[in-house]
């Protein structure tokens, strides 16, 4: 629960202080860890929470995976960190939704 409402709270930040944030940055802190690939393990999840400096153990990191791995292969796909960074506030969910790129 405290790092779910830790979580919200960075999203929120992000959103708020930085209006240039979007749905493909956001799946970029996650690929810049160690572990490079199209899908993110527990490792690059581990690793991209402790660069936005919250506490996450191991088995905190495998839950995230867990609950957000939509197909169940133990890996989180664009769409699946779409859907963990996405912000419960309505207003902010539909204003970062509204920066995805469409260019490159």
């Amino acid at each position: 629960m405290k790092l779910e409402n830790e979580l919200e709270v960075l999203k929120e930040n992000l959103i708020i202080n930085n209006l240039k944030f979007n749905p493909v940055q956001a799946y970029k802190l996650f690929i810049a860890a160690p572990e490079k690939g199209r899908n993110l393990s527990i490792q690059n999840i581990f690793y991209a929470y402790h660069n936005l400096k919250l506490t996450l153990t191991e088995t905190e990191a495998m839950l995230m995976v867990k609950r957000f791995d939509s197909n169940r292969d133990g890996q989180l796909t664009f769409t699946d960190v779409c859907d963990m960074i996405i912000p419960k506030d309505e207003r902010l969910s539909h204003e970062f939704n509204k920066r995805m790129p469409f260019e490159t």
